[in-house]
């Protein structure tokens, strides 16, 4: 995988050893590009470009960071957007890992002592891991906020928002 290890996921969900890695790699980048790019629309390419970075302004944001500041409520750590790339990864991960594709199309796993997953109880449980998402990348945006001068991009000086914020969309 690109951005993250297989021990990333292990502490948000529950991943076999002998998980489908190919489709966990889809699931990483899926999540990348059409649920956190849009989270940090303006600085993608260089978050993308540093994530491994281990000191600066992008390490500060990926990886998981403590800071303080009397005028923002909820500060103090924030998880880093690896934890919230996981979350999202491991969202489409299950809906991805119950369909094989096949010559004659797409079928869901089963075995003779196994039975598919309801597929409104998988997908309810992999919105339940976007929301944990959103609520990490609230961290994030906190420590952005504080750090305003840093980021830029994130909050324009002409506007009277807080800044660009969350922009999570019905993903899925």
């Amino acid at each position: 995988m690109k951005y993250l290890a297989i021990e990333d996921l292990k502490e948000i969900g529950q991943i076999s050893r002998n998980c489908d890695i190919e489709k966990l790699n889809i699931a990483e980048m899926e999540a990348f590009n059409f649920d956190l790019t849009p989270l940090i629309d303006c600085y993608s390419i260089e978050i993308s470009n540093n994530w491994k970075s281990e000191d600066g302004i992008w390490n500060n944001i990926i990886n998981p960071n403590t800071f303080d500041n009397k005028d923002c409520k909820n500060c103090g750590y924030h998880k880093g957007l690896k934890s919230v790339l996981a979350y999202f990864t491991f969202a489409r991960y299950m809906i991805l890992n119950e369909f094989n594709d096949t010559p004659n199309g797409n079928v869901s796993k089963s075995n003779d002592f196994s039975f598919p997953t309801n597929y409104k109880a998988l997908k309810d449980r992999a919105d339940m891991y976007r929301e944990m998402a959103k609520y990490t990348m609230e961290g994030v945006v906190n420590y952005m906020r504080v750090n305003r001068n840093d980021y830029p991009l994130f909050f324009p000086k002409n506007s009277v928002a807080k800044g660009y914020g969350i922009k999570i969309k019905n993903v899925w």
